[in-house]
């Protein structure tokens, strides 16, 4: 089973969002990709590669972020479950919020519902991606690493 790390960094409008998951060669660039302008990087981590997925855009506030990082990881899961046929793929973040948000059938705020609608209506009809929350700084070389790059994203793309 294949697992992504997803992780959001937000500031002033701005948000920046990234994907690591496992080092891929052959990974070519989806629809998604040049719709939602994401660049792919690699970087290293103890245990060897990743493959970086990551972009910057326009943010109402740190949720709306964490969102578009979820968002990114559920498009990159579906990529790699299409290409190895009957693969699940677990998406791992440190937002229990935006968890919590798919998971819940009533999150609190009327926002939630209208912004997880999608995510949680792939997530219930195909039980192929499973959710699990890290606890964010707490040492995971691919927690770290998204957060790196989620912050690297919104610096990069942000207007000056």
């Amino acid at each position: 089973m294949e697992r992504l790390y997803c992780d959001a960094s937000y500031f002033k409008g701005w948000g920046g969002m990234s994907v690591v998951g496992p080092l891929w060669s052959s990974r070519r660039r989806s629809e998604w990709c040049y719709r939602w302008d994401v660049k792919i990087a690699k970087d290293i981590v103890p245990e060897g590669g990743a493959s970086v997925f990551y972009a910057g855009c326009g943010c109402l506030n740190s949720n709306h972020a964490e969102l578009r990082a979820l968002g990114m990881a559920f498009l990159l899961a579906y990529d790699i479950i299409g290409e190895t046929d009957d693969e699940k793929v677990e998406i791992v973040s440190d937002s229990l919020l935006m968890l919590d948000w798919i998971t819940n059938p009533a999150p609190e705020k009327a926002l939630a519902m209208v912004l997880m609608t999608p995510l949680r209506r792939l997530w219930r009809w195909d039980r192929r991606v499973i959710l699990s929350k890290i606890k964010g700084h707490c040492g995971n070389a691919r927690n770290e690493l998204a957060d790196k790059w989620a912050k690297r994203a919104r610096l990069e793309t942000a207007p000056r």
